[in-house]
C-alpha cells in the first residue's frame, strides 16, 4: 500500500467515524460544542461526513488511478481547513471550549491528510513518468 491508498484510507476511517459519531450521538454533542446549537446541524454535518468517506473508498477502490478524483478529494479537505478557520471566526463567541479545540484539532488533522494525499500523488506521478520512459 503507497503513501496515497494509506492516507486516503485513513482520511475515509476518520471521515466515517466522526460522521457516525455526529449522527448518532448529535443531541448530545450539540451542546458540548456551542451554546444553543441545533442537534440537527451535526446530524446532518455527519451524513455529509459518511457520504465523503463513502466517495473516498469508492475513488480508492475504482478510480485511485484518476488522480481527477483524488484531486477533488484534497480540494474537499483544503475546503474543509478554510471554512475551519472561517468558522472559527464567524463563531468564535457560541463554541465551547471544547467546541473551539475540536475544530482546531480536525482541522489540522485534515490538513496532515491534505499534505499526505498530495504528497503521495506526487510520487505516484513520479513513479508513473519513471515507467513510461523507455530504457535508453
Amino acid at each position: 500500500m503507497n503513501l496515497l491508498d494509506k492516507t486516503l484510507s485513513a482520511n475515509a476511517t476518520f471521515s466515517g467515524l466522526f460522521g457516525l459519531v455526529f449522527v448518532t450521538s448529535g443531541t448530545d454533542l450539540a451542546p458540548m460544542i456551542a451554546a444553543g446549537m441545533q442537534a440537527w446541524w451535526l446530524q446532518l454535518l455527519g451524513t455529509l461526513l459518511l457520504g465523503f468517506s463513502l466517495q473516498i473508498l469508492l475513488t480508492m477502490r475504482l478510480a485511485s488511478s484518476n488522480t481527477l478524483w483524488v484531486k477533488l478529494i484534497i480540494q474537499s479537505d483544503v475546503a474543509w481547513v478554510v471554512s475551519s478557520a472561517i468558522g472559527l471566526g464567524v463563531c468564535w463567541g457560541e463554541l465551547t471550549i471544547v467546541g473551539r479545540m475540536l475544530v482546531v484539532a480536525v482541522a489540522l488533522i485534515v490538513a496532515g491528510f491534505t499534505h499526505f494525499q498530495a504528497s503521495g500523488l506526487r510520487q505516484l506521478a513520479t513513479l508513473n513518468a519513471r515507467l513510461a520512459v523507455p530504457p535508453g
